[in-house]
């Protein structure tokens, strides 16, 4: 559960811990349920909530995540690319006509260069 907090959701830690609980107390007054169907139910219990059409915490949270991912591993990518001996020269040649384009004079610089 969220509590909102300025802009941004913060987790009930209170909340979230009474779930675990309510949860650790179904899971053990069902054991006598067959394993299988159990998982089978919980599983699309997960789907329906990670692909419901309101949105909501748990989606969020995913979604932060896979942002968060995203970004590191292009960062890393970009990285690596600007290290290597092609890309540092791909870098210098870009540099070198930001360069020349600012020496255009006004008018000139934007017929000349690209958008």
């Amino acid at each position: 559960s969220a509590q909102k907090a300025g802009d941004a959701q913060v987790l009930d830690v209170e909340r979230l811990t009474d779930l675990a609980k309510g949860f650790q107390d179904y899971t053990v007054s069902t054991g006598a349920v067959e394993r299988s169907a159990g998982l089978d139910k919980a599983a699309g219990q997960v789907q329906e909530t990670l692909l419901s059409p309101e949105g909501n915490f748990v989606q969020q949270v995913v979604l932060d995540e896979i942002v968060s991912a995203l970004d590191a591993l292009t960062r890393d990518a970009v990285s690596r690319v600007t290290s290597s001996g092609l890309g540092s020269a791909a870098v210098g040649a870009l540099e070198q006509q930001r360069a020349l384009s600012q020496q255009i004079p006004g008018p000139l610089r934007t017929l000349l260069t690209p958008v």
